[in-house]
C-alpha cells in the first residue's frame, strides 16, 4: 500500500499491546495526540538506541500531553523483555504479520527487517509529521518534538 502523507488521516487499526492488552488508534486519539514509531526489531542496536532515546525524552512528550507507542513485528513476550531490559515507560505494539506496517506503507528491507518510520498524529487523527530514516535514530525524536512545538 501507499504510505499516507502529512495532512491525511492516519489509518485506524487495532493491535495487541504490552500494557492495555489491545490498542485501537481511534480510541487512543481521544486522549490526545500521539507519536507512533515503527522500528524493525527489539534488542538490535539501532532499535535499542531509538527506543531508549524515546525513553529519555518521554517526559517532554508527556508534558505536551502526547503519548508514545512503538510498533514492531516482535511478539508481546519479546516486547515485555525489551521494556524490562531498557526501562521503557511507553507501550509497545505487536504486528507479527506486518498488517499495520503495510497499512502505513512500510516495506521490508534487507529481506526481513521493516522500515523505520515515525508518525506524529494529532488528536483528530491527521498525520502532522513523518520522519523516515534507518540510520538517524535521534532524528525521529527531534522531528517529533519539533512538530509538537510548532
Amino acid at each position: 500500500m501507499k504510505r499516507p502523507s502529512v495532512g491525511e488521516s492516519a489509518p485506524n487499526f487495532t493491535l495487541a499491546s504490552t500494557k492495555a492488552g489491545t490498542f485501537e488508534l481511534s480510541k487512543k486519539l481521544k486522549a490526545g495526540p500521539l507519536v507512533l514509531f515503527f522500528y524493525p526489531k527489539d534488542f538490535t542496536s539501532g532499535c535499542t538506541a531509538e527506543s531508549c532515546s524515546f525513553r529519555d525524552h518521554h517526559a517532554e512528550f508527556a508534558r505536551k500531553g502526547v503519548s508514545v507507542f512503538g510498533v514492531s513485528r516482535d511478539d508481546i513476550p519479546t516486547h515485555e523483555r525489551f521494556i524490562a531490559a531498557h526501562s521503557l515507560p511507553y507501550d509497545l505494539l505487536s504486528d507479527p504479520e506486518a498488517r499495520v506496517h503495510t497499512l502505513y506503507g512500510l516495506k521490508k528491507r534487507f529481506v526481513i527487517l521493516m522500515d523505520r518510520v515515525t508518525f506524529v498524529i494529532d488528536r483528530s487523527g491527521v498525520i502532522r509529521q513523518i520522519f523516515d530514516s534507518r540510520v538517524d535514530m535521534g532524528g525521529h525524536i527531534q522531528a517529533a518534538l519539533k512538530t509538537l512545538l510548532d
